[in-house]
């Protein structure tokens, strides 16, 4: 009995740990009869959306591997000593290749939808306003090293102002179908990381003026 109660508690555990992509592609190599009764479900029906909002495993760990300089040169600033003037410039460095990085994704992502969609009159138009706006980052990015020497606490706050617009327009596009559930969802998490370190340094440089 110990045994029966082992293997199904196995089976359970190994069920919890199919993702809706796994179910929805082992269905298909199940008889036609079973397929028709299995995807008739309210619950099968929904399989899609779930598995859409799933983070891609690679994307997953590179993105959060990238908050790595973030949390590092926060703490460094709030531990304060000799290296926090350094962390902070380093922060504001980092996070204006950050903010480039992301406007050249939506350079991508654009360019890719106004080469697939030349006749759809509405979706040209979206890509194009996504095209112009993944070229503000780069701006933002460059007037917030201007001002890392005397101003860094201007630069954190145009960093700030930046990665929440690049959010913004993540929002936007998903709204419209043009980027996938996944993209906002990770994008958010990170967005709201980076945002909380660049707000603890600016907090810390308030708290000793010798950082100012």
């Amino acid at each position: 009995m110990l045994r029966t109660l082992c293997a199904s508690s196995s089976k359970r555990l190994n069920v919890s740990r199919i993702s809706p992509a796994n179910v929805i592609q082992r269905l298909q190599h199940r008889p036609l009869h079973f397929r028709t009764l299995a995807t008739s479900t309210p619950q099968f029906k929904k399989l899609p959306e779930i598995a859409a909002l799933e983070i891609p495993k690679p994307a997953f760990y590179l993105g959060f591997g990238g908050l790595i300089p973030f949390v590092a040169t926060t703490a460094a600033t709030v531990f304060g000593g000799p290296l926090a003037p350094i962390a902070i410039y380093s922060q504001i460095l980092y996070g204006s290749t950050i903010l480039c990085f992301l406007g050249g994704a939506q350079w991508g992502l654009a360019s890719e939808g106004l080469s697939k969609q030349p006749r759809d009159p509405q979706r040209y138009k979206q890509e194009t306003i996504r095209i112009t706006l993944s070229v503000i980052p780069s701006f933002i990015a460059f007037a917030s090293v201007a001002l890392a020497g005397p101003f860094p606490h201007l630069a954190l706050s145009a960093l700030m102002t930046g990665l929440t617009g690049v959010y913004a327009v993540d929002v936007w596009s998903f709204r419209r179908g043009i980027t996938p559930p996944w993209w906002s969802k990770l994008r958010g998490l990170l967005t709201f990381i980076v945002l909380l370190c660049l707000l603890t340094t600016s907090l810390a440089m308030v708290r000793d003026s010798t950082l100012q």
